[in-house]
Parts: structure tokens; C-alpha cells; sequence
């Protein structure tokens, strides 16, 4: 689950990965990655070229017949457009918008795409040294945040990295981000309003912007997406006791523990304000 985050951060949900499953296409996409390299060098004459492409193309085929039925007979960005399925309200008119070139990565669910197109932008824009605000890879930290964030607008970690960017650079829009952090939630949450993860990561961060009217309201939705998730309750509790609303917060917290959470961060903080009983 995770370590006590006692101090108030959340304990985000990541989304199940199936390595197995995807083994086979990722194994494919590495080979034509591999083709387009050779394609680049001039050891091979134009007739030859043409035949390695077929040759390759054949190989990508094969292996998209072979395996478990969720991975057939689909390229890397024919997934891509399948996983557009769900409608997407465009953000506001100041934040841009979904409607992409085409031969674009993304936009995309990030809880649904299948690992290996997450591991296509994440290994060149997303790697665990931009994470950490170390260094970028081929750019800046804004460009690689702001590529990651076109491809997966709902990717929680890099949303979490595009704030912590921006409160290192004094809360002013980092070099190449292309949008400020308010600017990518609203992209975030018009993309898939269901998403509870952003809508806790944007409590938290409203919460440190001292915007506590706006973080209720993102609490407030987060607590109707909650269902039964205990981790989620968890977070929303952690959200209500730092607004000083300690019922919602007690609330919650009992619903997360009584669902099986064992970190005691808000236990803790519940009990030191005087809030809690059993």
C-alpha cells in the first residue's frame, strides 16, 4: 500500500499492470523501432529497404496473431485511437485542447492503455530522474513534463511531478511546460471526469495554494467517486481533516479502516485534534 504519507500526502492509486500479456507486443514494436534505425543508415539500397520494411511488417503481423486475444492484430497507435472511445469535453479555451494531429501520441486514459504504449513515452519522456525533477532526457523538464501530460492527460505521477515543478520554479509556469498546473488539472479533469486520482492530487495541491474553496469542491467529488476503495476514503479523510471539516473526516477514516487500510497517518492526526472514537 504503500508508506505512511502522516504528513498529508496522498497514497495514490496506480492502475493494475498485466507484464505477460503484453510481453509479445512490446517485443514487436521493439523490432520495428529497430527496422526504422536500419532505414536510417545508407547501407541499405532503396530495393532492399523496401523488401526489410515488408519483411519487418511481417513480423509485426505474426506476433499480433499469436498470444493472448487482448493483444492481437493491433499496431501500437491503432490502440492508441481505440482507447479514444470515451468522449472528452475539451478543457478550457485557455488550456488548449484534445484535437491533435494526426500521428500524435495521445490523448489517453492512462488507467487504460496498455503498458507497453505507457512505456513507449515514459522511457523517453517520463524517466525516473524527470520524476524526481533531476534532469530531463531529451529536453527540459517542462517540455518532457508537458509531452508526458499530451499523451496522458489523467497521468497521476506526472501530474504530481508538473506540480512540484512548479512550486520549485516560485509558482510561475516552468520553462517549456507549455500551460501553467492549473491549466493541466482543468485538461485532466475534462478529459476523464471520472478520475478520482486527479481529483485528489488537485485537492492536495489547491490545499497548498491555500485554496480552500476550490479544494472542497474537488474533495467533494472525490468523496461520490470513492465507492468502496479504501485508500480512496483514506485520502478523501486526509482532504476533510485538513479543511477542519473533522465529521467528514472521521467519516471516512472509519469506512477506509473498516475496509481494511492500516496506514495510521489519519487515525493519528484524528486522535491528536481530539476527533476520534471508536
Amino acid at each position: 500500500m504503500g508508506r505512511d504519507q502522516s504528513g498529508g500526502e496522498p497514497e495514490i492509486l496506480f492502475p493494475s499492470e498485466n507484464r505477460s500479456a503484453l510481453r509479445l507486443r512490446s517485443s514487436a514494436i521493439r523490432n520495428h523501432a529497430k527496422y526504422v534505425n536500419i532505414m536510417n543508415t545508407n547501407a541499405i539500397s532503396a530495393s532492399n529497404s523496401i523488401a526489410v520494411y515488408k519483411f519487418a511488417c511481417a513480423i509485426v503481423m505474426a506476433v499480433s496473431l499469436i498470444g493472448p486475444p487482448e493483444v492481437r492484430a493491433q499496431t501500437m497507435m491503432q490502440r492508441q485511437y481505440l482507447n479514444r472511445h470515451e468522449p472528452a469535453q475539451n478543457p478550457s479555451l485557455a488550456c488548449g485542447d484534445f484535437n491533435y494531429a494526426s500521428g500524435s501520441i495521445g490523448p489517453l486514459d492512462y488507467r487504460a492503455t496498455p503498458k507497453d504504449v505507457i512505456e513507449f513515452v515514459e522511457t523517453r519522456h517520463f524517466t525516473p530522474d524527470i520524476e524526481r525533477l533531476v534532469k530531463g532526457r531529451t529536453g527540459t523538464l517542462g517540455a518532457e513534463i508537458a509531452y508526458t501530460l499530451r499523451a496522458f492527460p489523467n497521468h497521476p505521477r506526472a501530474l504530481k511531478s508538473a506540480a512540484a515543478l512548479t512550486r520549485r520554479n516560485g509558482g510561475q509556469m516552468p520553462r517549456d511546460m507549455n500551460f501553467g498546473i492549473t491549466c493541466w488539472f482543468d485538461r485532466a479533469v475534462a478529459f476523464r471526469p471520472d478520475d478520482i486520482q486527479v481529483r485528489i492530487l488537485w485537492a492536495f495541491e489547491l490545499l497548498k495554494s491555500k485554496e480552500t474553496v476550490a479544494a472542497r469542491d474537488q474533495t467533494q467529488v472525490a468523496e461520490k467517486l470513492a465507492g468502496g476503495s479504501p485508500v480512496a476514503h483514506y485520502n478523501v479523510g486526509l482532504l476533510y481533516f485538513e479543511l477542519g471539516d473533522y465529521e467528514k473526516a472521521l467519516t471516512n477514516a472509519k469506512i477506509a479502516y473498516d475496509g481494511g487500510f492500516n496506514l495510521p497517518g489519519l487515525k493519528d492526526k484524528l486522535s491528536k485534534a481530539g476527533q476520534w472514537n471508536q
